[in-house]
């Protein structure tokens, strides 16, 4: 029998799928996997339909009161946190709701996607920023594993809170879905006439946010009267009104590779920011299986990648970059198979091995 896992996620079960939904799905193959997600009555998210047949998430009901939720949320947990000898956590924000079910015995994963401290939300509220670096400390203290997803989130959190336990990097990683890499009939009709644009397509698929360089975007639409950004994702800020940039939402992961393989090239028009600096990018991973060329923004965690995609660190070599791109008939940096073997040593699948590889004995 499978050991069980009360394995609980700060993003929606119908988010765009992403690190926490891969590594649910996975680690299923080794663990009885209990996902819950935090599911607001008052804002209900609006997202993807992420169907799974390896996990069956949990919607927690959140109130729209703190003291409330303190209560509820660890009486929804409590008969799987009674069952379970594994509890992870993806955000400090969670530790106050496995906190009154939690014992000495339970092992304590603490998967650390990003730094937590520097999205806006909590960046720019004092008291907010405050309970969640006393809660990743604590939770830093009671994890028996810690988890990051590049070197340089490694470096802040050992540094921030003068830890002396190990913290594992295990990078992002890629799920394959082989065979539906160039089918566009389950598409949108609007996303489908999209991709037939005479234009040159630059596409960008990820969540909208204050890391976007919509200054190097429209600069590059002023440069080049030929091409047209498609995005897709969920939106948190607003995009510039232009006819060339045009603006779908999410969309199913499934629909990814299709959307992929059917653009001219790839993007990730990122500013560089202490948030940005932390993250490995799941959709540089994906960008490489597309065989597309991809344009990157160059930071240390996207250094690794330098062989299959084309890294710039400014405006103007972004846009050198696509004009000679655009000469030369819009070819990927690597040959198909270099980008195949690359992709291969870097699935979800590899991830979890590693995890698995660290957890195993502790119990």
């Amino acid at each position: 029998m499978k050991e069980e896992i009360v394995y609980l996620i700060h993003v929606p079960w119908g988010w765009i799928k992403q690190r926490p939904h891969f590594l649910a799905e996975h680690l299923s193959r080794h663990f009885d996997v209990h996902v819950y997600y935090l599911h607001n009555l008052l804002k209900p998210h609006k997202g993807v339909r992420n169907e799974s047949d390896a996990v069956a998430p949990h919607r927690l009901i959140v109130f729209p009161s703190r003291h409330i939720n303190n209560v509820t949320i660890p009486f929804q947990l409590s008969a799987s946190m009674k069952k379970s000898k594994y509890v992870w956590l993806t955000h400090p924000s969670l530790l106050r709701f496995v906190a009154p079910n939690l014992t000495k015995d339970h092992i304590v994963i603490y998967d650390c996607m990003d730094d937590a401290l520097e999205f806006p939300r909590e960046a720019n509220n004092r008291a907010l920023y405050e309970n969640v670096v006393t809660a990743e400390k604590q939770l830093c203290a009671r994890a028996d594993v810690i988890f990051v997803t590049s070197e340089y989130l490694r470096e802040k959190l050992v540094g921030r809170f003068n830890l002396t336990k190990p913290v594992m990097v295990v990078n992002n990683g890629i799920q394959l879905y082989r065979g539906c890499e160039s089918r566009l009939d389950d598409l949108q009709p609007e996303i489908r006439s999209a991709l037939s644009s005479t234009c040159v397509k630059l596409t960008y698929i990820g969540t909208v946010a204050e890391w976007m360089d919509f200054d190097l975007i429209m600069e590059s639409l002023r440069r080049f009267d030929n091409i047209e950004y498609l995005i897709f994702g969920h939106k948190d800020v607003e995009i510039p009104a232009h006819e060339r940039i045009r603006f779908f939402g999410p969309v199913k992961h499934d629909s990814v590779f299709p959307i992929m393989a059917n653009s001219d090239a790839l993007t990730m028009p990122f500013i560089l920011n202490e948030l940005v600096l932390s993250v490995n990018p799941v959709k540089v991973y994906e960008y490489i299986y597309s065989g597309k060329p991809s344009l990157v923004r160059r930071y240390a965690e996207t250094e690794k990648f330098s062989d299959y995609v084309y890294l710039y660190s400014s405006t103007e070599e972004f846009c050198f970059i696509l004009a000679e791109l655009m000469k030369g008939g819009m070819q990927n940096k690597a040959a198909s198979e270099e980008c195949s073997e690359f992709i291969e040593k870097n699935t979800w699948e590899i991830r979890v091995r590693e995890i698995m590889g660290k957890i195993a004995g502790l119990a």
